[in-house]
């Protein structure tokens, strides 16, 4: 590999809590720090930044005079590159995203959240790009020694953060990335397509066709675009798939989603309508409520009971346990049965407006309970480290599984 420009990339949501703050604050002290240009470091690098979200104002107007705008890049576009260290590119499709991580030497992914299976670190090692992140909680298998940010002793997360650039910079030269590129590649194969589906069918047993439900879909990156992965290759082994998925906003408008995210819940007979009907005129044998159910309410599943089908459940982040999963950075957050007391200590505020949230999502999150122990047949976690969590739930032992994510 030639090595004329370090490339990194980013690709995901411009959100503290995924570390985009670390990263706007790398750049712009990699090109005032006197010792980064000293030694040119500024010169010998190139951030591929892909995404959007509540930092991309900060992220372009604190580095304004360092980003080559590519939001118009096309796939057809023959990249030129400038002088300009950064280059933006929003929101593109997943091929784009793929040909700059075959250019890539490194994938920053500084998140500070509770990551219980990371399918962009897994899209990333798929290509043989090692990982840069904090080495903790399930991030532990994807990452490299020399690339985990906590093995630098210094006083904050933005000093590791820097100063492993810093440390990783003087050791890079071609063998070097080649020999994390093929460590990369060894821990990507560990999450084998087939394996996977040998799991699945232990639990499928005999039933063939499929419904998969979603809040979202998008076919561009992250647990929705898996979504079409799941679909294509269990259609390839003879299964017969079909996605059902909605949401209220799209593009920009799907932070809305989020803040509304309770009425939005409230009055979704809209989806329970359309899932009725399409169980009604596709019959399946197994309805698999994959990626994150924030907006299913318990009639949905209530309904469920006059049916015999099976039921799976994925569970892909902590939106059903936690009060604020997007803000966990701990794992002892966690060790807590499901009580209001507990789930009041977990929400840690005493806004009054905060509280009444905290309590609606509570009696949400438990009418939704009782509906998935009554009426699902497995419960399906990415990963090991979400068991207890299960656990804690008081799902049945024989009731749930690890089903990790698989590489294309």
């Amino acid at each position: 590999m030639s090595l004329d420009k370090i490339n990194f990339i980013f690709f995901w949501r411009f959100e503290d809590w995924k570390g985009f703050d670390l990263l706007i604050d790398l750049i712009d002290t990699l090109n005032q720090d006197k010792r980064a240009w000293r030694n040119n470091i500024i010169d010998q690098v190139r951030f591929f930044v892909f995404w959007d979200w509540t930092l991309k104002n900060r992220f372009l107007l604190k580095l304004d005079n360092l980003i080559q705008n590519m939001e118009e890049f096309q796939e057809s576009d023959k990249l030129i590159y400038s002088n300009k260290p950064v280059y933006y590119f929003w929101w593109k499709p997943r091929s784009i995203i793929d040909s700059f991580l075959d250019r890539s030497n490194f994938c920053l992914m500084p998140s500070r959240f509770i990551e219980t299976f990371w399918l962009t670190a897994l899209e990333s090692l798929t290509k043989w790009v090692p990982v840069i992140w904090f080495g903790k909680w399930w991030l532990k298998q994807f990452l490299l020694d020399d690339l985990n940010i906590d093995k630098v002793e210094w006083f904050n997360d933005f000093d590791k953060f820097y100063n492993l650039f810093l440390l990783l910079l003087k050791k890079v030269n071609e063998n070097y990335i080649d020999r994390l590129s093929n460590m990369s590649k060894y821990i990507a194969d560990k999450y084998d397509k087939y394996k996977w589906l040998s799991k699945f069918q232990s639990i499928a047993d005999d039933s063939k066709k499929l419904l998969l439900v979603s809040d979202y879909s998008t076919n561009i990156w992250g647990i929705e675009s898996f979504l079409y992965k799941v679909s294509d290759f269990l259609s390839f082994n003879w299964y017969q798939v079909d996605i059902l998925w909605w949401n209220w906003f799209s593009g920009k408008l799907t932070k809305l989603d989020r803040i509304l995210w309770l009425p939005l819940t409230a009055l979704n007979f809209v989806f329970k309508w359309r899932l009725e009907e399409k169980i009604k005129t596709y019959k399946p044998d197994i309805i698999w409520f994959n990626s994150i159910h924030r907006f299913l309410w318990w009639y949905i599943f209530e309904w469920l009971k006059d049916y015999r089908w099976k039921v799976f459940v994925m569970y892909h982040d902590f939106g059903f346990f936690h009060p604020y999963p997007s803000v966990l950075n701990n794992e002892a957050d966690l060790e807590y049965i499901f009580w209001f007391r507990s789930f009041l200590k977990a929400a840690n505020t005493k806004n009054p407006i905060c509280l009444i949230a905290v309590l609606l999502k509570f009696i949400a999150c438990s009418m939704l309970k009782k509906q998935l122990l009554k009426h699902a047949d497995f419960h399906l976690v990415p990963s090991e480290f979400m068991l207890s969590t299960l656990r804690n739930y008081w799902v049945p032992i024989d009731e749930y599984m690890v089903l990790p994510h698989f590489k294309d």
